[in-house]
């Protein structure tokens, strides 16, 4: 596992770290980790991470779950402000990108294993739902600039991701880890979350479902 923190401060043992599928960013988190690290979550934020759990097992049993710790939590929330600029240097404002369309917001690195391991799902998905409407978004978290511009070219990414040298673009949203993956609605409220890894069946699943 990747830690943003110091390793020291959650006890992770160094040969466990790259067992783990997600990467913990920001703030130590009030969840158990799959290496079994425990720290605090901001209180608005414990209800969906406890569902995610729930969720995560629920999924797992039904055969879904990909490489992901968490899993897949059902939200209802509405999309926070999310604006800046994007890789480019361009201004993007998530809601007006949507533009009352579905959007998939995506949160990544290009030192993040799992999202290397996704990316190339994700631009096939973003072309394939391209006519039904969908919108792609990336948050490219505590980043370098040109590896993160280098990563877009390696991929072909077809969606503009914003760039959150700070991480507090991302950090609005409460996520837990990288990758996470959200799935918002045409009235721009987050449906569902992947926390951790997704995968090809799972994320198409969920788009359907909000698309239908």
């Amino acid at each position: 596992m990747l830690l943003r923190h110091p390793p020291a401060k959650v006890g992770v043992p160094r040969h466990r770290r790259a067992e783990a599928s997600v990467r913990l960013v920001g703030e130590p988190l009030g969840v158990a980790s799959a290496a079994g690290s425990v720290a605090r979550v901001p209180s608005r934020l414990q209800r969906i991470l406890v569902s995610a759990c729930l969720a995560s097992l629920i999924w797992t049993a039904c055969g879904g779950g990909g490489d992901s710790i968490f899993g897949v939590a059902a939200v209802d929330q509405p999309l926070p402000r999310l604006a800046g600029k994007t890789l480019d240097g361009d201004r993007l404002n998530a809601s007006a990108h949507a533009d009352g369309s579905v959007l998939v917001l995506n949160v990544w690195a290009s030192d993040c294993a799992p999202c290397r391991k996704e990316q190339p799902m994700l631009v096939e998905l973003a072309q394939r739902y391209g006519d039904d409407g969908v919108r792609f978004l990336g948050i490219n978290h505590r980043d370098d600039l040109e590896a993160a511009k280098a990563w877009v070219e390696e991929f072909g990414v077809p969606y503009p991701s914003l760039y959150d040298p700070s991480g507090r673009t991302a950090a609005d949203l409460g996520y837990p880890a990288l990758p996470d993956t959200y799935v918002v609605d045409r009235e721009g409220t987050i449906r569902w979350v992947v926390f951790g890894a997704t995968d090809e069946k799972q994320l198409e699943d969920l788009i359907d479902r909000v698309l239908a």
